[in-house]
Formats: C-alpha cells, sequence, structure tokens
C-alpha cells in the first residue's frame, strides 16, 4: 500500500511540476498583441524578431521602436585578390550574419535613444570550436553613451544557441546582461563558448546573438555607419579585442578567422 501511495505522489508532483513549468514558459512568451506591435509598427520581420530576447522585445514594444536599417548578409562579396590580410574571410557559405538598429523612446532628457541588435549562423560545423566574439563598433565621432549602473553597461543583451536542422529548434544558453568588453562611446563586445555538451553533433548548427541600447545627444544630427564584426578562434587561445577610429573591433590575429558588416542609420 506504501508503494503505491509514494508512486501515486510522484505522479502528482510530475504532473504538477509539467504543468508549471509550460506554465511558465508561456508566460514568458511574447503575447500576440506584442508580436504584432513589432511587426506591424516597429517594422521588424518575423525572423528579426524570433532573435529578441522576450525581455529586450518588451522594451523595445514599450518604447515604440521603430526600426531604421537592417542588413543580412547571405551571399559572397567581391574581395580583391591584390589585397593581403593578417586574418581570413568566413566564407558566407559557412556563416550568415544579421543585424538591425532601430529608434526607441529615450528615458534619458537631452538624449536620443536607439538600439542596435547583430548575431551569427553557422551553416555548417566549424574545425575549430572554442570561445567566438562579436564586436559592435560606433565611430568615435559619433558621441555614443551607454547607461551604466554599478560600474557596468546596462541595456546589453547577449546569448548563444544551438540549432537542431533536425527539428529547427534552438537550445539557448543563459542570457547576458554585461558585455564581456567595453569601452565608452566606442562599443561593446560579447563571447560565445562553441564548446558545450551537444555542439559537435552533426546536425547541431552554433548561433549567437547581441544587442544593446545607446543614446546620442538630441541636439546631434547625421548619419552614421556602425560596424560589426565576428572573431574565429583557430588552434587556441582567445580572440582579442581593441579599440579603433571606427570603434570596438576584433584585434588581428594570424590565427583568427573575421567576418565583418556595417549598418548605416540617420540619428
Amino acid at each position: 500500500m506504501k508503494k503505491i501511495s509514494v508512486f501515486f505522489m510522484t505522479f502528482v508532483m510530475f504532473i504538477t511540476l509539467n504543468i508549471s513549468a509550460k506554465a511558465d514558459e508561456h508566460e514568458n512568451e511574447l503575447s500576440q498583441e506584442e508580436k504584432d506591435y513589432l511587426l506591424e509598427v516597429s517594422g521588424f520581420t518575423e525572423e528579426e524578431v524570433l532573435n529578441f530576447p522576450v525581455e529586450v522585445a518588451r522594451e523595445l514594444v514599450n518604447g515604440k521602436a521603430k526600426k531604421i536599417d537592417s542588413v543580412l548578409v547571405e551571399e559572397p562579396k567581391v574581395v580583391d585578390s591584390n589585397m593581403i590580410s593578417p586574418m581570413a574571410d568566413i566564407p558566407v557559405a559557412n556563416l550568415s550574419m544579421h543585424a538591425t538598429v532601430s529608434s526607441v523612446q529615450s528615458d534619458w532628457s537631452g538624449y536620443k535613444k536607439f538600439f542596435i541588435s547583430g548575431g551569427f549562423d553557422w551553416k555548417s560545423q566549424p574545425v575549430w570550436a572554442l570561445t567566438d566574439k562579436l564586436t559592435i563598433g560606433f565611430p568615435s565621432s559619433l558621441g555614443v553613451t551607454f547607461n551604466t549602473s554599478g560600474g557596468n553597461v546596462t541595456g546589453h543583451s547577449s546569448r548563444y544557441y544551438l540549432l537542431n536542422t533536425a527539428t529547427n529548434v534552438r537550445t539557448y544558453s543563459a542570457l547576458k546582461t554585461i558585455p564581456s568588453y567595453w569601452s565608452p562611446g566606442a562599443g561593446v563586445a560579447a563571447a560565445y563558448d562553441l564548446l558545450l555538451p551537444g555542439s559537435t553533433q552533426k546536425n547541431m548548427r552554433h548561433g549567437g546573438l547581441i544587442g544593446q541600447f545607446f543614446y546620442i545627444k538630441s541636439t546631434s544630427s547625421g548619419r552614421a555607419n556602425v560596424k560589426l564584426e565576428y572573431g574565429h578562434k583557430k588552434v587556441s587561445g582567445s580572440v582579442g579585442v581593441s579599440v579603433y577610429p571606427a570603434g570596438v573591433g576584433i584585434t588581428p590575429s594570424t590565427n583568427l578567422d573575421t567576418r565583418s558588416y556595417a549598418l548605416t542609420f540617420n540619428y
């Protein structure tokens, strides 16, 4: 009789936990109204909305975000055969990149507020699975300011995920809200560990996302470029990050592959 009671209680607890987990998962999803706003009013695509963490997506809805520009790098670019670079360019056939920039209602007096997001998707398994980095670089002339709290930059989001090509389902790692590197007015960087359990299976593909809110003085106006750069480490070591006139970027190295792309926006 005791065995039956224990089994029954275990079964009830399992059902309760399962229902609770599903409820929490449902509560953490965007409502249809929120999705419609981002698609129909803000102007994002369904894929772009998918790439926003729920917390960020809701902040964009509350801030009445408007997409300004976007880029999807999936086509090969023409390369000058006479150019010599210490870093190899990752073939587009192996890696696609994407990014968006949008304006948001500002919560700072005297400043305009923007949000930039970017990411990468490996189309095949890379030979080397170490820790890679993705940077967002702002030119020094733009005068970008980040919000801070407790000595850290806020308004940041980055996360790594694995895409199961057999089911088309993403498995996300924990959301990071502090950049792995940042420089005042120059940009931020995020790190992605490609060597995680299950990541080497043939049907798995690496992916990563990055996002950052930033501010520009309301008295400033013009047109600017923002550079995003992905660094893929080979053999051993870590991907370095440096500050250049164009902003934060990947430090050149002989055992490193990169891919960079840019966005343009009016402010």
